[in-house]
């Protein structure tokens, strides 16, 4: 597992999986032949394979503190052992009638676990020796807390101090056999915690936090909600009623003391800034055993980096199964991992919750370990994974970092794999997303690419796989045809791993050093909570658990393989890379398995059956009030949207989820419940809100006024609003009267011209509200102006820009007009203005125009002598009498350069932006006389008005063309030019 900042910063290693353990335990119990008598008891001595005794070579130090408490596992044997591998076997083929017909807890125990008198039997000969005892309602396994003292006398041996004369480390461990009474034989298959000797690592390799930069893609466990198409589960309902469980151990601080796995405010702001809107919060429970630390603050101390791990699990599982439990079962931190002790008691635990454990744990579909040692067999382990393999619940473990050491070595948990149970295995990836970068997922459309994740030889690190020399290889591997050729060729054991999912560049939000923020991690400790959260959501999919899945993840990969699937497949073969030792392929590989799944169609394709993924279902959503005055208004905040109504009921359309909510206040009354959650499942939802008056009598309720007041419309034009579901039409204004709430409005349309806002909320809050609505022109009617240029006067070239809907010049030296020419084509009368504002008003000059011409026409306007002032803004505008406040015009400024005196320098409109136009040079500007019948001057030449024509020299052209259409008239002005 590597680390990195927030800001996709430095890389930091993160490798929590070389589990350097070896777990001396098997799953058959071999019972040494030699009893003697020791105080009128017979005692037999226990295998070392079953009670983990150090057989290799060490140094006694010396004995260990005798009052020093020691926590201890011990598992018995099922009852009807080739009955229960029958029921396994059953499980797993889909021509059985007891295909995937899993057990009940209870229903297992009824039928496999010791009976009621064995397992009391052995209860009461450990209490009687002293032990505080732990017992469980599967009656499988017993937990002792004694003094080193007890277990010596209670196992007749002594138990020391060792040191390894070949690694060095310390530990401790019995120095002789251990003994029980020899009536147990056939009932203990093993004893866990004698020794610490063997313990589960993670590798962690963690630089300084939330620094530096990198340039790969760094995801959110959100990101991969499309990829691994969960989020096409998600529709018909998220898995809000499954319990996923992962197995880690505590932390220590500095100085040694125990600390909490994990701060839960860590975990609950990385879902707040990463799940997508709308979905459900996971649930985060943790559950510390054998004296470890609750959750909390004290996480943020830790001096072994667990905290990481566990909170990289939870995130993790939580980022693909939202709205489902997560509970962390851990036992107490230690500076150098946890011992088999924890790890079988966690998952005994989880699959028998004593007294005071998580009642979600009841109901676990799947479980993660995000740890692993070396290929070793574990006897009380393998007991537990019978039982979660009869009772539908999915195991998973990462497959490992230390894939491209060379050794080609895979790791327990993940090598476990018989016939009818075993260990998913998961395998890690580095993947590229297509989409588009986002924080909540929301983005990513798919993957782009996936290969094998592997950092360089020099890193150590890469997807660990390989063939076991413990395990032989189960008939589900050896019945692949793909599979079984791979695996044959390295060995004759268990392959590993089984499938992959992302292992590398992952963010988690965490507190570790003095400081809180998005870190970067990678290892297959990514990759196994990732499988295990898409294992949650496809159970909840499907209705029925997968359970133990290695079975059907080989006969469907083979399917793949033999080209079965028309559409998409179950898997996404990963054939890029390698992990330096073994390479990627289309179908099985010891670096990847089977690939990543493709939930949606993994599930088609257990189902038989091949489908597009739904669509999103919506259901309504209701909130019905009592108590409040008919027609009173309310309002409901749900899921961060607020609606109102004054019906008595509020309403909203969602798909499957879990929505908080929360009610408006109402002035005089109290609401009841004022906020809480509402659950989607597949119906509508009716939840019921009753007010209750704050005063007695009820308060009268008072009403204010609402007002809506529009500006842009013509003088007299009637617009309307429909507020609360009342609409409501006038001039000016529209207004309506309302008690304190939030209410909806809609602005009704008026022909011609848009309205902004068009709809929107107020809010009535003990006084009156007025809301502004501004309309503006659109092109039915009136249409919008045109602008074309013209190369010269008798071109057809032209090019249509759309213009602003009205036009500001700016006149920098005073200047007097009294005349301008117009190119006016149709049948009717306009009006044309100089003002200082828009729509008419403050005029300084105007007149009318009678137009009777079918091709256009240049006229003389002539109005009493306007002066406008030097550094003032006026308006150029035409009015058409039947569209009245229809403005046209053009911005100008004035130039030193040219004619003082006159209106200069042209600006246009281009997509409804004004651009100046300095493309010519000489632009020679349009000048206005104080005589009819003047000439229009250009520069040196002069022109002259002639029976409402305007001739034109050879070496002019008209540069500027503005055009306003109506039904019935064209009007046109020309700004003139040479070049």
């Amino acid at each position: 597992m590597m680390s990195k900042s927030n800001s996709r910063s430095r890389l930091v290693k993160f490798v929590a999986i070389g589990f350097a353990v070896v777990l001396a335990l098997t799953a058959l119990v071999t019972f040494s032949s030699y009893m003697y008598t020791r105080n009128n008891t017979t005692i037999m001595n226990i295998a070392d394979n079953i009670a983990g005794v150090y057989s290799g070579s060490a140094a006694r130090i010396g004995p260990l503190n005798s009052n020093q408490h020691l926590n201890v596992l011990i598992t018995l044997g099922y009852r009807n052992d080739q009955q229960l591998q029958s029921f396994l076997s059953a499980l797993q083929n889909p021509q059985s009638p007891l295909y995937h017909k899993y057990l009940t807890a209870q229903q297992f125990t009824n039928d496999y676990s010791p009976s009621a008198s064995a397992y009391n039997t052995i209860v009461n000969y450990f209490s009687s020796q002293g032990f505080q005892i732990t017992t469980y309602n599967d009656r499988v396994t017993i937990a002792l807390d004694g003094t080193v003292s007890q277990y010596d006398s209670t196992f007749h041996t002594s138990i020391y101090n060792m040191r390894s004369t070949t690694g060095r480390s310390e530990f401790y461990a019995p120095i002789s056999q251990v003994y029980l009474p020899s009536s147990f034989a056939g009932e203990v298959v093993g004893i866990a915690g004698l020794s610490n000797q063997y313990r589960a690592h993670f590798n962690l390799n963690i630089g300084p936090q939330f620094t530096g930069s990198g340039s790969s893609e760094v995801l959110y466990g959100s990101d991969l909600q499309v990829p691994y198409q969960v989020s096409q589960l998600y529709q018909k309902g998220y898995p809000t009623s499954e319990t996923i469980a992962t197995i880690l151990w505590g932390g220590v601080d500095a100085s040694g003391n125990q600390v909490g796995a994990f701060v839960p405010s860590d975990i609950s702001t990385y879902f707040q800034q990463t799940l997508p809107a709308g979905e459900p919060t996971p649930t985060i429970i943790g559950y510390p055993i054998q004296g470890a630390a609750p959750p909390g603050s004290s996480a943020a101390n830790d001096n072994t980096q667990s905290n990481y791990e566990s909170t990289l699990d939870l995130e993790m599982v939580g980022s693909m199964a939202p709205g489902a439990t997560v509970v962390e079962v851990y036992g107490p931190g230690s500076s150098n991992g946890g011992t088999n002790s924890e790890l079988d008691t966690a998952l005994a635990d989880i699959l028998s919750p004593p007294t005071g454990a998580p009642s979600a744990l009841n109901n676990v579909v799947a479980i993660s370990n995000s740890w692993g040692g070396s290929d070793s067999t574990d006897s009380s382990w393998q007991a537990s994974e019978q039982q979660a393999a009869a009772r539908g619940i999915t195991v998973l473990a990462s497959s490992g970092d230390g894939g491209n050491t060379g050794s080609g070595s895979p790791s327990f948990p993940a090598t476990v794999g018989f016939n009818t149970y075993g260990t998913l295995a998961v395998g890690g990836t580095t993947t590229v997303l297509s989409g588009s970068p986002s924080s909540d997922g929301t983005g990513t459309t798919g993957f782009q690419t996936q290969s094998v994740w592997y950092n360089t030889p020099q890193s150590g690190d890469g997807s660990q796989g390989g063939v076991s020399s413990v395990f032989a290889e189960p008939s589900w591997q050896s019945g692949s045809a793909d599979a079984n050729g791979v695996i044959t060729v390295q060995g004759s054991g268990r392959g590993t791993p089984d499938i992959a999912a992302v292992g590398a560049n992952m963010n988690i939000y965490i507190t570790a050093g003095g400081s809180s923020g998005m870190q970067e991690l990678w290892g297959t400790s990514v990759a196994s909570p990732l499988a295990a959260g898409v294992v949650a959501v496809m159970d909840s999919y499907m209705g029925s658990n997968l359970g133990f899945m290695d079975p059907l993840v080989y006969k469907l990969g083979q399917a793949e393989v033999n080209g079965q699937y028309a559409g998409a497949p179950p898997f996404y073969f990963v054939a890029n890379g390698s992990n330096g030792m073994f390479s990627g392929a289309n179908g099985y590989s010891l670096a990847v398995g089977w690939g990543s799944i493709n939930a949606y169609y993994f599930v088609e394709a257990a189902s038989g059956t091949t489908s597009p993924p739904p669509a999103a279902t919506t259901y309504a959503v209701q909130f019905v009030e009592s108590g409040l005055p008919s027609g009173t208004s309310f309002s409901v905040t749900l899921n961060g949207a607020t609606s109102s109504s004054g019906s008595g009921t509020v309403s909203f359309s969602e798909v499957n989820g879990s929505y908080s909510f929360s009610i408006g206040s109402v002035s005089g009354y109290t609401a009841s419940p004022s906020s809480g959650t509402v659950v989607v499942s597949g119906s509508a939802v009716s939840e019921s809100i009753t007010f209750t008056a704050s005063s007695s009598p009820p308060p009268t309720a008072t009403t204010y006024a609402v007002q809506f007041v529009e500006s842009g419309l013509p003088s007299g034009t009637s617009f309307s609003v429909t507020l609360n579901g009342a609409t409501s039409s006038g001039s000016g204004t529209v207004s309506f009267s309302e008690v304190n709430g939030s209410y909806s409005f809609s602005v009704g349309s008026v022909s011609g011209y848009t309205a902004s806002p068009s709809s929107g909320t107020v809010v009535v809050s003990g006084s009156a509200v007025s809301e502004s609505i501004t309309f503006t022109t659109n092109s039915s009617p009136p249409p919008a102006a045109s602008v074309y240029s013209e190369v010269n006067a008798s071109s057809s070239n032209t090019q249509f820009y759309t213009l602003p809907g009205a036009e500001e010049f700016t006149v920098a030296n005073s200047v007097t007009v009294n005349y301008v020419v117009l190119l006016l084509e149709g049948s009717g009368t306009i009006q044309f203005s100089i003002g200082n504002s828009f729509q008419g008003t403050g005029v300084v000059g105007l007149t009318n125009i009678n137009v009777n011409s079918n091709s256009g026409t240049y006229y003389l306007v002539s109005f009493p002598s306007v002066t406008l002032n030097g550094g003032s803004n006026y308006y150029l505008n035409v009015y058409d009498p039947n569209f009245t406040g229809v403005q046209w015009g053009y911005t100008t400024t004035s130039s030193a350069s040219v004619n003082i005196g006159a209106v200069q320098d042209y600006w246009y409109g281009v997509n409804g932006n004004l651009h100046h136009d300095n493309s010519y040079p000489d632009i020679y500007t349009v000048g206005y006389s104080t005589t009819a019948g003047a000439s229009i001057v250009h520069g040196s030449s002069m022109h002259t008005i002639i029976g409402g024509s305007v001739y034109h020299i050879p070496t002019e052209s008209i540069l500027f063309h503005y055009t306003l259409s109506y039904p019935s008239l064209k009007i046109s002005m020309s700004i003139k030019s040479r070049y």
